[in-house]
C-alpha cells in the first residue's frame, strides 16, 4: 500500500510524540505545513472538500492519546470562544483562509471573570 501525505504525517508525528511540550509543539507545526503542502490535489483532501463534514475523526492515536480532526466551515462562521482545557490544539487550513483568535481568562479585582483577546491571526 502506498502512503499518503495524510499517513505519513500521522507516521512521524506518532514516532516524534513526546508529550505536550515544546518539541512535540515544534515538530507538529512543521509537519502540518509540509501536510498542507503535499495534500493539495489527494484523494482523502478531495473527499472531505466534497463531503464538508463539520467535524469528522480522520485519526486517533492509540498510544499517544491524540486526534486528528477534520472541520470544513462556512464562509463567515462564528464560533464562541471556548476552552480546550489542559490540551493543545494545532490548526492547518487546506482551503481558502480562517481568522483564529485567542483568549486569556482574567480576574478583575471583584473576582468576576472575563476573556480578553490576545489577538488574531489568518
Amino acid at each position: 500500500m502506498q502512503n499518503t501525505a495524510l499517513e505519513n504525517f500521522i507516521g512521524k508525528v506518532s514516532q516524534q510524540w513526546s508529550g505536550l511540550n515544546t518539541a512535540t509543539v515544534e515538530t507538529v507545526r512543521q509537519l502540518l505545513q509540509e501536510l498542507s503542502q503535499q495534500c493539495v490535489d489527494t484523494a482523502w483532501l478531495a473527499q472531505l472538500k466534497e463531503e464538508r463534514p463539520a467535524a469528522k475523526e480522520l485519526y486517533r492515536d492509540p498510544q499517544h492519546g491524540f486526534i486528528l480532526l477534520a472541520h470544513c466551515e462556512t464562509q463567515s462562521q462564528y464560533r464562541q470562544p471556548h476552552n480546550h482545557g489542559a490540551g493543545w490544539v494545532f490548526y492547518t487550513v487546506l482551503s481558502g483562509e480562517m481568522a483564529m483568535s485567542t483568549y486569556q481568562q482574567l480576574s478583575g479585582s471583584n473576582g468576576e471573570r472575563q476573556l480578553v483577546s490576545r489577538g488574531s491571526d489568518i
